[in-house]
């Protein structure tokens, strides 16, 4: 049995497929003391479910952090794209 093992995804949304498989089987390695790592190539809300079952099991999420982009006007700028 590996003692580390890494899962990497796009994304996790709301509800899906990849998602549940991902998340059932990172807590049934991890309930064999498998460490593991879950990495995302975009953003993950605090607020997804998958998010919140991983992290309350103590399994590492690794994501890069929103960007707030600057405005025209050098403000900052809303998802809407509005100042």
């Amino acid at each position: 049995m590996p003692t580390h093992v890494y899962f990497v995804v796009w994304w996790f949304d709301r509800f899906g497929g990849m998602e549940r498989h991902v998340t059932q089987l990172a807590l049934a390695l991890a309930a064999r003391d498998v460490r593991v790592t879950v990495f995302s190539e975009t953003p993950l809300p605090d607020s997804n479910d998958y998010v919140r079952t991983l992290r309350a099991a103590t399994i590492r999420i690794i994501a890069p952090p929103y960007v707030r982009a600057r405005g025209p006007r050098g403000g900052r700028q809303g998802a809407d794209g509005l100042e």
